[in-house]
């Protein structure tokens, strides 16, 4: 019978041991959720770099008729029509990838995407992206115009380039 009180407060201390440590958890998790870091968001100072705004305004001139929108994701684009896993593998393809520009008609028709490519188009992962945005386009039957930025278009040009596609 002497063992029984001894037990009696073992089982007691462990039971105390148990809640502080719930306590101590709890008190813990209660100020992971409590303190919510700010994201670490800052705004863009501009949407496009210098030599992107001054193509766009020459595109916006080149087709006052038409809309010209400006980094575009290529899945707002194209839509794939595959099923089940080929629809993955596929879209999977695209998904990161976007467009400098793109013209539509008014009623939001895409005519002609418009790359402007610089210095790091040259990479190799960048030429591999740029492929899959070439074979892309070209199977939905979209045209694609890619401009060099050292060998910016004039707006004479620019008007050509929807002018050879409705020709075509």
């Amino acid at each position: 019978m002497s063992n029984l009180p001894f037990g009696i407060l073992l089982l007691g201390l462990a039971g105390l041991a148990a809640a502080t440590m719930l306590v101590v958890i709890a008190i813990r998790l209660g100020k992971g959720d409590t303190v919510t870091p700010k994201p670490p968001y800052v705004q863009r100072p501009a949407l496009l770099t210098e030599v992107e705004q001054a193509l766009f305004n020459r595109l916006a001139s080149a087709f006052p008729d038409h809309l010209v929108f400006c980094q575009v994701h290529l899945p707002r684009v194209l839509e794939v029509r595959a099923k089940g896993p080929d629809y993955w593998t596929w879209f999977n393809g695209i998904k990161l990838l976007s467009l400098d520009y793109l013209v539509c008609t008014p009623s939001m028709c895409p005519v002609l995407a418009i790359e402007l490519d610089d210095r790091t188009h040259d990479q190799p992962d960048r030429k591999s992206a740029d492929q899959r945005k070439t074979d892309a386009l070209q199977a939905a039957g979209l045209r694609l115009v890619r401009i060099k930025t050292t060998e910016l278009s004039s707006i004479t040009d620019l008007k050509s380039f929807l002018e050879q596609d409705a020709d075509a």
